[in-house]
């Protein structure tokens, strides 16, 4: 599979273009048998999620991105210059500038999924309370998190 916006060559089972960040289009959640179902629990687990995957469910657009932690996964907003790999958010947003460059970073730790605030401008939240900034806390499949005005469900 090629990236549609850069072209680069990709293995089928990447969501986001590790040349350019651009997310991946993904299938619907409703082909998805491992996802819970729309209005479900947050909590549903995903059981067919590999042991360094994560799912991230966009609330506004309904979309999925799947994404491996090797060390960590940058979360932000894509420029020009920008040459480092990461989960560019600008197009789910409906104002790209409430998200930082290098908003937060999601990253495992003794098994348990993190995410840390990297001094972003707008902050992180998760579940509605705003992470100190350069904080970290752990995540359980289904908190929620914003990353300036994009809301999503975490799971792994």
């Amino acid at each position: 599979m090629n990236c549609p916006n850069c072209g680069e060559l990709l293995p089928n089972n990447v969501s986001v273009c590790g040349k350019c960040g651009k997310a991946l289009p993904t299938a619907p959640l409703s082909s998805r048998p491992d996802l819970p179902a729309a209005g479900s629990a947050p909590g549903a687990p995903l059981q067919l999620l590999r042991p360094s995957e994560i799912a991230l469910m966009i609330t506004t657009v309904g979309e999925t991105i799947f994404a491996e932690v090797d060390q960590y996964v940058l979360l932000g907003r894509r420029t020009p210059e920008t040459n480092y790999a990461m989960i560019d958010l600008t197009s789910y947003s409906h104002y790209s500038q409430t998200i930082s460059r290098r908003h937060a970073a999601l990253y495992f730790k003794d098994g348990t999924l993190r995410v840390r605030d990297l001094q972003s401008r707008n902050g992180t939240w998760v579940n509605g309370t705003r992470l100190p900034e350069n904080g970290s806390k752990a995540l359980i499949p289904g908190d929620l998190i914003s990353v300036g005005d994009v809301d999503f469900y975490v799971y792994y």
